[in-house]
């Protein structure tokens, strides 16, 4: 005849498996983190920002700023871009 399982025992086996997969998980994510943070630009690059939009008849007109703060207008209507 067989016995019953230690339950205690199983219930610590799985939390701690579970302890290592989120270890694992955690690990992974932070080498990813570390990597993208080593390429040009780091990770909080923004290719533009937004300053200001409004509407002149049926154009949007966006005023954008680059990552060397040079500001540029874009037109929504056929998506041309003029710098001053």
């Amino acid at each position: 005849m067989t016995t019953a399982p230690d339950l205690t025992a199983a219930a610590i086996k799985m939390i701690m498996a579970l302890g290592v997969v989120l270890l694992l998980v955690w690990g992974i994510y932070r080498l990813a983190k570390g990597r993208l943070a080593a390429t040009p630009g780091g990770r909080h690059r923004k290719m533009m920002h937004l300053i200001e939009s409004q509407y002149v008849g049926v154009k949007k007109l966006q005023r954008l700023t680059t990552p060397g703060q040079r500001k540029i207008t874009k037109t929504e209507e056929d998506g041309s871009v003029t710098a001053p």
